[in-house]
């Protein structure tokens, strides 16, 4: 089961104050404010280009990577896939609640803890992180949501949906950014929203490819 909750609760509990990481959760806490901090100060002219997914009269932004990774990408979000994801998300009234999406090119984990995304309530801004593919249960995901794709016809032809593997199950799984806009709230007071995932399956050679890709940009000043 995949969830969302808060890391530090999480790193505090006895089986993972000894665990080696990459990362301190006061580094991660720095980091977070780094971005926060780019974004408040627009500094995206150079490391970043921008396009705009346009539904009705409104539209949101999509800030990604000026520069492309030289290897393998399609383990990170692009702005043609975000866009894709954003044309058949089922809540339409949702989108109002994201006025852009940044697509940042890091990988922050600690111990079995990674980073997802942030949402900042005052701008409506989505950052997206690198992290391991995965979705989620529909049943997680919201009564509004789920009653909306129900009537969608998930399959093949739908990219926020995934058919479960499990033997016998046929419930289907969202991605997380879709995931993500239906549990964000744009209302109440001025808050960042983190969202994280626990590993426990996951595949460490995709862990050493989201490394890979994370060093690569940071080396080019993202």
């Amino acid at each position: 089961m995949n969830t969302v909750f808060d890391i530090r609760e999480y790193y505090n509990t006895p089986h993972n104050r000894h665990e080696t990481t990459g990362y301190s959760v006061s580094e991660i806490d720095e980091d977070i404010h780094e971005d926060i901090d780019n974004l408040l100060n627009h500094r995206f002219d150079r490391l970043y280009k921008s396009d705009t997914y346009k539904y009705g009269s409104r539209g949101i932004t999509i800030i990604y990577p000026a520069i492309n990774y030289p290897g393998s990408r399609s383990i990170m979000m692009g702005p043609d896939r975000a866009r894709s994801l954003l044309s058949v998300y089922p809540e339409r009234s949702d989108l109002p609640k994201i006025s852009r999406i940044v697509l940042r090119p890091r990988f922050i984990d600690i111990g079995s803890v990674e980073l997802v995304a942030l949402y900042l309530r005052k701008s409506r801004t989505l950052v997206y992180y690198l992290f391991h593919p995965h979705y989620y249960s529909m049943l997680n995901a919201g009564q509004a949501f789920t009653s909306s794709a129900g009537s969608c016809a998930p399959g093949p032809a739908s990219p926020g949906f995934q058919a479960s593997t499990d033997s016998g199950d046929n419930e289907f799984r969202i991605h997380p950014l879709w995931y993500i806009i239906s549990h964000v709230n744009d209302t109440g007071p001025d808050v960042i929203e983190k969202f994280f995932i626990k590993k426990e399956f996951f595949n460490s050679k995709t862990g050493e490819i989201l490394n890979d890709i994370s060093f690569y940009y940071s080396r080019h000043g993202y």
